[in-house]
Parts: structure tokens; sequence; C-alpha cells
């Protein structure tokens, strides 16, 4: 399954894929993200399921460069929960802001998303840069409320962020 958006592409896993399997491998062997560890397992359970996106893990290509990996979860109430990574090579050149821009864009335009959900620790700098540029915001009530693990939630709701791309 392939989802073709403005500047990336979306695709299944593909184990016979050389490409895919040198991926999946560098984000296990270089990653210090306590979500990363599942990647494999949401990349390879990836199976058709009469073509629904969601629950699934992406690998995310830019002009035919294999770039990261992003996740998107099923809805939960009226949330969706993204989880990406850029590969270290390509991290700091916008690529994170691009995939963020465009799967945001991409799933709020096709699909009645009330408001899709990053969990983010509060270390991790350039993902909270990126996600605030992207127009997402700190849930700092829900994570107070959930007790996160030290994780803050930044949301993005489908008003505010219709909103903002009108300006």
């Amino acid at each position: 399954m392939t989802n073709k958006l403005n500047n990336i592409v979306l695709n299944c896993y593909d184990e016979k894929d050389d490409n895919h399997n040198r991926l999946l491998l560098e984000f296990l062997g270089n990653s210090s993200s306590n979500y990363i560890h599942d990647i494999d397992r949401r990349l390879k359970n990836n199976k058709i399921k009469n073509d629904c996106i969601f629950d699934r893990g992406y690998i995310v290509s830019f002009n035919d460069i294999l770039i990261g990996y992003v996740f998107i979860s099923k809805l939960i109430k009226d949330d969706l929960y993204l989880e990406y990574s850029i590969l270290k090579d390509y991290r700091g050149k916008g690529f994170g802001k691009l995939l963020l821009n465009e799967v945001s864009i991409y799933l709020i335009d096709n699909y009645n998303i009330k408001s899709i959900v990053l969990d983010i620790d509060p270390s991790n700098t350039p993902s909270i840069m990126t996600a605030v540029s992207c127009g997402y915001i700190a849930d700092e009530e829900e994570y107070i409320e959930r007790n996160m693990n030290g994780k803050i939630l930044y949301r993005i709701d489908n008003y505010n962020y219709v909103n903002k791309r009108k300006k």
C-alpha cells in the first residue's frame, strides 16, 4: 500500500526490499526513543487490512530516498496519535517538519479527524520545535492528568489547524 502526499510517499514495509530492511536496522540500532523499539512490530505486521491507513507504520521517502518512519494509530475516541522519526543522516534538514505537515494535512483533509496527538519527551527539543512550528500546542493539562511518564502531549485540533492554514 502506497500513499502519495505532496512531497513525500508513505509505503508499507516490504521485507523483501533490502532498503526497507536497512532502514529498519538503522532505526533499531541508532534510536534512543523508547517508542522506536516497536518499529519492527509496527512495520512487519502491516498486512493490508481493507486499505485502511490507520493503525499502521510506514516507510517514508522523499524523491525516492528513504528518510524515515511514521506510525498512524487507530482512532482513540476522537484522537489520532502519530509517531515519527527521521533517519539520523537526514535530521536537521527540514524533513521532520515536511513529514509532520504533510501527514497532518492529509489526515485532516481526507478523514474526519478531530485532533492529532504527539507524545514527545521534554528533552527532545528538535521534535518539540518541529511540532510547534507545525501548529501543535502542548497539552499540559492532559499530561498532568495522565501522568505520561515524562512525556508531554502536543495536540493540534482540526479547527485550529484548518484556520492556521487559511491565514
